[in-house]
């Protein structure tokens, strides 16, 4: 005994039937432009989340770029890269820098001093010199090199999920629209025929 034939509406009511195994439609250019709206969605979620990754990716650049800005803002104007200052305008600012530093590439070891003078006195300034803030921008530099370099992986990617998308869209249309064509010519030629 064999399988009804199915006679669809729709790509969506196709799928969504879970038609998409059969061989027994009689419009097998549905089977086609079902698979390609289903790749058509798949890299539809794909291309979501790439993009929430290069927003994410953007967004830690920035608070990079900001992070060199304020450990550069910290340098003196003198040549004596070993003098002594306060390391920030206070405190709480300090241990902001010193948490952000080690999010963004420096180790910890470099900031233990630092670290554990905030923990065991609060109170008393955190000092710093130009030797240990040329040192801390060094890993942050770096840090931030890397992160281009991922960005720009990122954006290739993001721009070649683009194009497939935009491909299979395509792809699922022209099928559609040649059914469509098929349909008016045998329409055509049924009507020539009376």
């Amino acid at each position: 005994m064999s399988e009804l034939i199915i006679f669809p509406s729709s790509v969506d009511e196709f799928i969504a039937e879970g038609n998409l195994g059969t061989q027994n439609t009689i419009n097998p250019l549905f089977r086609i432009a079902a698979a390609n709206m289903l790749m058509t969605r798949a890299l539809q979620a794909a291309l979501n989340a790439q993009t929430d990754a290069v927003r994410l990716l953007a967004k830690e650049t920035e608070e990079v770029s900001k992070l060199k800005a304020d450990i550069t803002a910290l340098f003196s104007n003198t040549n004596d890269l070993t003098a002594k200052r306060p390391f920030a305008r206070d405190n709480t600012e300090a241990k902001r820098l010193l948490d952000a530093m080690l999010i963004y590439g420096v180790p910890e070891e470099e900031l233990r001093p630092w670290l554990k003078s905030y923990k065991d006195n609060p109170s008393t300034r955190l000092q710093v010199n130009d030797s240990d803030l040329k040192k801390f921008s060094g890993y942050i530099d770096a840090y931030s090199d890397s992160l281009n370099t991922r960005n720009s992986k990122e954006q290739l990617t993001l721009q070649s999920l683009t194009n497939r998308y935009t491909q299979a869209g395509e792809q699922a249309s022209n099928v559609l629209q040649k059914d469509a064509q098929s349909k008016g010519t045998i329409i055509t030629n049924s009507r020539g025929l009376s």
